[in-house]
């Protein structure tokens, strides 16, 4: 399931995986890699057996900035033995990162190498996808809680994807993780949301 890209006539990059099927299949492994991407914050690798973290991406974000979650976020991508992702991931990272230029919380170099994180790490974690299944199970989310639609979506592929195997879910947004926890989905905790903060 690695992307690779192509360009529009306007020259526009943009990723497409180069087996379009794979990540329809919940239970789909990524495969194993000679030479695996390793994150600039752990010289750990991650394999695709144990305990399997899906992030949400200001989750991933948290990872390479010195915010307030950062500490918790780097801890459970080292710990994690197989990280996951929605398939949103994609566009949310690019417009997150791209509103906090704009607000210069971070600089054009921060910028790219966070997206590089994600994007070139794709072919070693597990991508849920954003499916007509998904999006069925999101707007019922969206009835029973208040989520905004696209966090609505990270939590819908996890909870199809529970149905396969053990996962959990690390998430920053707190109507996000007090949902999660609604939803009986395992989640990773986060002590100031449990305090009621």
């Amino acid at each position: 399931m690695r992307p690779t890209k192509n360009k529009k006539q306007s020259g526009q990059k943009i990723f497409r995986f180069s087996n379009p099927l794979s990540w329809v299949n919940p239970l789909y492994q990524n495969p194993s890699s000679s030479n695996p991407e390793r994150n600039p914050h752990s010289s750990m690798s991650k394999s695709n057996e144990g305990e399997l973290i899906v992030f949400d991406t200001g989750a991933l974000i948290q990872i390479h900035t010195q915010e307030t979650f950062s500490s918790i976020c780097i801890t459970a991508f080292n710990q994690a033995k197989q990280v996951g992702t929605c398939y949103l991931s994609i566009p949310e990272i690019a417009g997150a990162t791209g509103a906090m230029l704009r607000n210069q919380r971070i600089t054009k170099k921060q910028r790219e190498q966070i997206q590089n994180f994600l994007t070139k790490q794709l072919d070693q974690w597990l991508v849920l996808p954003v499916s007509y299944r998904v999006c069925d199970l999101a707007y019922e989310l969206c009835q029973k809680h208040p989520l905004k639609g696209g966090d609505a979506i990270h939590l819908a592929a996890v909870k199809i994807l529970l149905q396969f195997r053990n996962a959990k879910f690390l998430t920053l947004d707190k109507p996000l993780y007090e949902a999660t926890k609604k939803e009986n989905v395992p989640i990773v905790v986060i002590p100031r949301f449990e305090d009621g903060r």
